[in-house]
């Protein structure tokens, strides 16, 4: 039996298609293939957030009531919201179906502009939550110092749970439109599956956009969909372990797919175009 009747025949995904090494090199792959596509959706993306943050500070001076620039904010992060749930679904497209339709793109976010902004404020909320209560507990002046240091850092240990939930989401809602309560579920579950490998992907990132903002121009190179289109291949091969596929795609086909992936070599990267 040949490699490819293996794979037709495969019950379960092998794992050499699961490890690290082989995210690595599926996520570099389909990301080098759209380069100059995911370089552009990353700029509009870039462009759009620092745009609006500074329209919204710029409106905001004209208005001296507190619940006028609550209303300034709450409009600015909506529309930041919209704008990042559109090109992290473009980005999404490109990276598990390999392919960039605006009008395909447009008609679908229909299924997910609203769950996507639903997620989005509750990451705002936690995010604000968080350091809130760390501040308050390093400031609480009615227990011991102790107490409250050690109240800041469990804070702090939930939060850092939060952000290896969030890792999923978006590409949880692309992957499989799920209901609210089921994303946050299923990615809670999906972390701590993957706790260990979350936490070096989120280190990972904090360095690198520390290193980005050094050169701020790579931001616009390779940014906020740089990241995200990680995010999305992490989630594939995780639910993969499991036997689930995009749109249901049959096993066989995705593990040929990521077969061909696996045997792309770095001598590809000067004739992409004999690979695609």
């Amino acid at each position: 039996m040949n490699q490819n009747d293996q794979l037709v025949n495969a019950s379960s995904p092998p794992k050499t298609y699961l490890g690290i090494r082989a995210i690595f090199q599926s996520w570099f792959w389909r990301y080098y293939d759209f380069l100059w596509t995911i370089m552009f959706i990353n700029l509009v993306w870039i462009a759009s957030i620092v745009g609006l943050g500074f329209w919204g500070w710029k409106v905001m001076e004209r208005f001296s009531l507190e619940y006028q620039k609550f209303i300034i904010v709450g409009i600015d992060l909506t529309v930041m919201g919209w704008l990042s749930l559109i090109c992290a679904y473009s980005v999404f497209k490109i990276v598990i179906e390999r392919t960039f339709d605006i009008q395909d793109i447009w008609r679908n976010m229909r299924k997910f502009w609203m769950k996507g902004l639903i997620l989005f404020f509750l990451w705002i909320g936690m995010i604000g939550l968080t350091i809130f209560n760390i501040y308050f507990y390093f400031h609480w002046a009615h227990v011991s110092k102790f107490v409250g240091d050690a109240l800041a850092v469990l804070v702090g240990w939930i939060f850092l749970v939060g952000l290896g939930t969030i890792t999923y989401q978006w590409p949880l809602l692309f992957f499989q439109n799920l209901s609210i309560g089921k994303i946050w579920y299923r990615s809670f579950l999906l972390f701590l599956e993957n706790n260990i490998l979350i936490m070096v992907v989120l280190i990972s990132e904090v360095v690198l956009s520390l290193i980005f903002s050094i050169a701020l121009p790579i931001w616009l190179i390779a940014g906020l969909a740089f990241f995200f289109s990680f995010h999305c291949v992490l989630l594939e091969k995780h639910l993969l372990k499991h036997k689930i596929t995009y749109n249901d795609q049959e096993l066989a086909e995705v593990l040929q797919i990521l077969e061909i992936e696996k045997k792309r070599t770095f001598r590809d990267i000067l004739k992409p175009w004999e690979s695609k």
